[in-house]
């Protein structure tokens, strides 16, 4: 990258001094400093000359200095006029002047580096150290109070409602779910299947009238059915998970 250099010379009176040899040194030496006529190509000078309008200009490239801590002298000499020296010059101050603009992200050195604490990471590794604002969502990728949060104690029910069934009748379970029964009045079994064909639980109704009522367990997308005499389950219940669903 080149910083632009731009001056006038101009007499005492102020009128353009033409024609002036203007060389450019390191500060404080005489050592020749590296310049360029324009702000792309060409090769280094040591100096340039006034136009008309009194104007000079060069560009310092970067490869050649930093511009940012490298200070020059300038010398301005022409017969018949008394010559001036101006050392110590920084050229930095004048690169919002120029025409020299970096275009891309990836010609800035340094965007990797953390020496913002005052910001947030993208990978999340810096804590908040205050309250951060929040509204109450409508869609996925909003941030949400915690008064919000804690407001919402309608959506945490995992059970939906209790639905009456009957016996010796396939069902598909449209999510999981559990399977209950009541024991009727006569003795005998009752079988839950799933998927249909599949035992895989009981209940036994006695002559004693020991009762012990089936519990059974469905997946979602499975048969089930419950195989009973009649009158040996008196109600057959099916409930189903259901996450997130309103209390």
């Amino acid at each position: 990258m080149r910083v632009h250099y731009f001056k006038y010379v101009l007499d005492k009176n102020g009128n353009p001094i033409s024609g002036a040899t203007v060389k450019v040194y390191k500060a404080g030496t005489l050592i020749a400093a590296n310049i360029y006529v324009t702000e792309t190509g060409g090769v280094a000078v040591t100096q340039v000359e006034t136009a008309p309008d009194g104007s000079f200009e060069f560009w310092i490239d970067s490869e050649d200095y930093d511009a940012f801590t490298q200070e020059f002298k300038i010398l301005v000499e022409k017969s018949g006029v008394a010559s001036r020296t101006f050392d110590y010059v920084n050229i930095y101050p004048l690169m919002p002047h120029t025409h020299s603009v970096i275009g891309s992200h990836g010609s800035l050195s340094g965007l990797g580096s953390d020496d913002h604490p005052q910001y947030s990471r993208a990978d999340g590794t810096r804590a908040f150290t205050g309250n951060v604002s929040g509204i109450d969502p409508v869609s996925a990728a909003h941030l949400s109070t915690k008064n919000y949060v804690d407001q919402k104690t309608d959506i945490l029910s995992i059970f939906g409602a209790w639905e009456e069934k009957i016996v010796n009748t396939i069902y598909t379970a449209t999510t999981d779910g559990f399977i209950t029964t009541v024991p009727g009045s006569v003795a005998g079994h009752a079988v839950l299947e799933t998927p249909v064909g599949i035992p895989r639980s009981g209940s036994t109704r006695g002559t004693s009238d020991d009762v012990l009522g089936t519990i059974g367990f469905v997946r979602k997308g499975d048969s089930w059915e419950v195989l009973a005499a009649a009158g040996v389950v008196s109600h057959l219940y099916w409930l189903p998970l259901s996450i997130l669903t309103t209390i």
